[in-house]
């Protein structure tokens, strides 16, 4: 049952790395966006810099063969998944001085 229990949580630690890759890389879409579009609302500056960024497609993980392991691979690449959303929000987030 332990045995069960480790697979169940290794797959829903994979299936949340794989809703923040697919966040991230819809955050990535927006700065395309924002940044083809030259919207001098936001700072362009930094979207040029993040335009250049990749979001990596996650890693083929198997639960079967070391579930604790694979958790831990899965919780590592949420968490950079998720440092990466951080940083393309903040730069979409348009700049005050210029909505005024």
């Amino acid at each position: 049952m332990r045995e069960l229990n480790a697979i169940n949580d290794c797959r829903d630690a994979v299936a949340a790395m794989n809703a923040s890759y697919s966040k991230d890389f819809q955050l990535k879409g927006k700065i395309v966006d924002a940044f083809s579009s030259m919207d001098s609302s936001y700072d362009l500056e930094k979207l040029s810099t993040l335009y250049q960024e990749e979001v990596k497609s996650p890693k083929a993980l198997d639960c079967k063969t070391d579930p604790s392991g694979t958790t831990s691979k899965a919780n590592t690449e949420r968490a950079t998944y998720d440092k990466q959303a951080r940083t393309f929000e903040r730069a979409l987030t348009k700049n005050e001085a210029n909505q005024n």
